[in-house]
């Protein structure tokens, strides 16, 4: 989907906002798109390179099992599983961490509004 991006471009969040519903196409023709200008693919497990991505060019997109219920109603804290599904949502990768207890984390912004995490935070 970044490929998709660098080549055809997006439209703005303003003139085609996210839903969650399975609906048709209504962006309106003419409407500026948005072309990414680049993109880093982080190998999967990659995590010095993430935290690299992370610092050097901001926030990164990543992909995410979100099915387990854990997740979807996760509220606050660090939250860990042991087992992972399969890659079903995306969220955005802003910092990172060191927990006393819970050892190394990561910040990502999820796109399920504020009402999940801290403020659509985890």
């Amino acid at each position: 989907s970044l490929a998709y991006t660098k080549s055809y471009g997006i439209a703005p969040e303003s003139k085609y906002p996210y839903v969650e519903t399975v609906q048709s196409c209504k962006l309106q023709e003419g409407t500026a798109l948005i072309k990414n200008s680049d993109y880093l693919n982080i190998p999967k497990g990659d995590e010095l390179g993430l935290k690299s991505a992370v610092v050097k060019y901001g926030p990164v997109v990543v992909g995410i099992s979100a099915s387990k219920r854990a997740f979807r109603f996760y509220k606050n804290g660090v939250f860990s599983l042991d087992s992972c599904g399969k890659l079903d949502h995306a969220v955005l990768v802003v910092g990172y961490g060191t927990h006393k207890k819970h050892g190394d984390y990561w910040i990502v912004k999820n796109s399920w509004g504020t009402e999940w995490g801290k403020h659509g935070y985890g």
